[in-house]
């Protein structure tokens, strides 16, 4: 079985779906198949397209990265943080806190696609992360704090019940803090990658 991740001259990655197809012939006529149907020029890209399906055969998503896919979580943290400024600017302060979640959270899964060369797990919990990237014991009080109050975010800013508990503590103030504290936290999670 097949499956692999088309980032090919896109901004955001084209997930393909696995296919059960049998020898590496079958999987390079489907995925040139699938890329031009969505308007890739593969004439350009044939030795890319070689490369997936060299690599990508087993269907295994642990089995290793390519640069592209390890480098795909700072960037997407640092656009999280954005947006998490941008919202607060316009007093959505529960949204840039879960936006600040969601950074931090790529941030994290950074330091394990690098280490591990693997996929980060799919699990939020902001410790238990770090202990999988392995800096746990590197946090200071003041980062395992943060981590601590960021992470209820991720739950509490999704459901009515505890989103009308979360407005009534999520000031102004406090959103302010969470950001400049996810900001000093991508920095320091960059100097370790």
């Amino acid at each position: 079985m097949l499956k692999w991740v088309v980032t090919v001259g896109r901004e955001k990655p084209l997930w393909v779906k696995p296919l059960n197809l049998n020898s590496g012939a079958d999987q390079k006529i489907a995925l040139v198949a699938i890329l031009t149907t969505i308007g890739f020029n593969m004439s350009e890209k044939t030795d890319d397209i070689e490369d997936i399906v060299t690599n990508n055969t087993t269907g295994d998503k642990s089995e290793g990265l390519t640069d592209s896919q390890k480098n795909f979580w700072i960037p997407s943290a640092e656009k999280n943080l954005r947006s998490a400024k941008n919202v607060s600017r316009i007093k959505e302060y529960v949204l840039a806190g879960f936006m600040c979640h969601l950074a931090t959270e790529k941030a994290i899964k950074a330091i394990i696609a690098k280490n591990t060369n693997k996929y980060p797990p799919k699990i939020h919990s902001l410790t238990e992360l770090a202990e999988i990237a392995g800096i746990s014991s590197d946090l200071d009080d003041e980062q395992l704090l943060f981590l601590t109050e960021l992470m209820p975010l991720n739950i509490e800013a999704r459901y009515r019940q505890e989103k009308d508990d979360i407005y009534k503590t999520f000031t102004a103030e406090v959103c302010k803090d969470t950001c400049q504290n996810t900001e000093k936290f991508l920095l320091w999670i960059k100097k370790k990658l």
